[in-house]
């Protein structure tokens, strides 16, 4: 099994409300770059950064709940790819040494793994068919953007990925620079976490 890391997300160029996860050989040059949906990157992106959000995300209510049965995840698993879909199999184990395997999206996967820093392998097969070779001159993937990016770059990212702070800033910045379309959707927001402070 070959060990991948994730490497960060971008915007996908051809599908609206649609995201790339770049997976990366831990030890290698070779990106598998994966199909996700807004609200999966959204937890990938608050997890890799080390952000919490006032309420928990399904994904943390998932761990939240395997922690309370003593159960922690030890390995994700992507083990097949068939018509453009990643399969992936969680391995949990118990107090006691007991397996508990489950099928899972990759997205899913990822955004459990990178919460609980457990390692996410693929298969050599898949890394031949599926993956591209980065060389130290090409571009690497795109960290998530941090979320003055998505306001000043004008994109349709969903103002949930930032936090109350950099909200905050970046409606200063919006009033500074008079766009006050966008300011709008600042405030509208702010208000829907509870208001501007």
């Amino acid at each position: 099994m070959i060990e991948l890391i994730a490497l960060g997300l971008t915007y996908h160029q051809a599908k609206k409300s649609a995201y790339v996860m770049v997976l990366g050989e831990k030890d290698g040059n070779r990106r598998i770059p994966i199909v996700i949906g807004t609200s999966e990157a959204q937890s990938i992106a608050w997890a890799m950064r080390g952000l919490t959000t006032s309420r928990p995300l399904s994904h943390d209510l998932l761990l939240s709940i395997a922690e309370f049965k003593n159960i922690h995840l030890q390995r994700a698993y992507i083990y097949r790819i068939e018509n453009e879909v990643f399969y992936t199999e969680l391995l949990f184990v118990d107090e006691e040494g007991q397996e508990l395997r489950l099928e899972s999206r990759v997205s899913d996967a990822v955004a459990l793994a990178v919460r609980t820093h457990t390692p996410i392998y693929t298969t050599e097969q898949i890394m031949d068919q599926y993956g591209i070779e980065f060389t130290e001159h090409d571009t690497k993937p795109r960290q998530p953007a941090t979320p003055s990016e998505y306001v000043s770059s004008g994109s349709n990212t969903p103002l949930s990925f930032q936090t109350r702070e950099e909200l905050q800033s970046n409606l200063q910045q919006c009033i500074q620079n008079e766009d006050y379309e966008r300011a709008a959707l600042i405030k509208a927001e702010l208000n829907r976490r509870g208001g501007v402070v």
